[in-house]
């Protein structure tokens, strides 16, 4: 029935929420730390290990994921398990469950909590569909800003500052 459909597509979205933010995280923490990198044994190379850097980070994805991509991998989701029923209170509530984590004084905490342990399953296979993808392709595409050159005209004036878009 629908109002079951309903319930299954709002799980889906708190795990979907969940698995995209962890996968950006894991990602971003390894490219971002210098142990990571250079494989050090020791915990204290790591930055990636500290409460700061995680919650920093998290934040950070937060404001950066795309929401095209999160409601792409709602909505294979829900395809695959034959209940897609994407409705307004969906898209919100994605939108709710990103703020709570970026705007939060513990914001790891915070997406810890957001899956139940009998999404287990569903969090692996969301997890799979996920992890094939880079973390970047799920966050914004940041528009590139360059300067033009300075172009002296044959009077010798100096045309302004122009910024180029692409």
């Amino acid at each position: 029935p629908r109002r079951e459909r309903k319930k299954v597509m709002r799980t889906i979205v708190h795990v979907a929420v969940y698995a995209v933010l962890n996968h950006c995280l894991r990602e971003k923490l390894f490219e971002d730390c210098e142990g990571c990198v250079i494989d050090a044994p020791g915990q204290r190379h790591h930055d990636c290990v500290t409460s700061i850097d995680i919650n920093c980070k998290l934040q950070g994805l937060c404001a950066d994921l795309c929401l095209e991509s999160l409601l792409n991998t709602v909505i294979a989701i829900g395809y695959a398990m034959q209940c897609l029923c994407l409705t307004q209170e969906h898209l919100a509530q994605g939108v709710t469950l990103i703020n709570a984590v970026q705007f939060s004084g513990d914001p790891d905490h915070v997406l810890k909590k957001m899956t139940k342990p009998e999404d287990a399953c569903l969090q692996r296979y969301i997890d799979r569909l996920v992890c094939t993808k880079s973390y970047r392709t799920l966050l914004k595409k940041k528009t590139i800003c360059k300067k033009s050159k300075r172009i002296k005209l044959e009077n010798g004036e100096e045309r302004n500052m122009r910024y180029k878009i692409w």
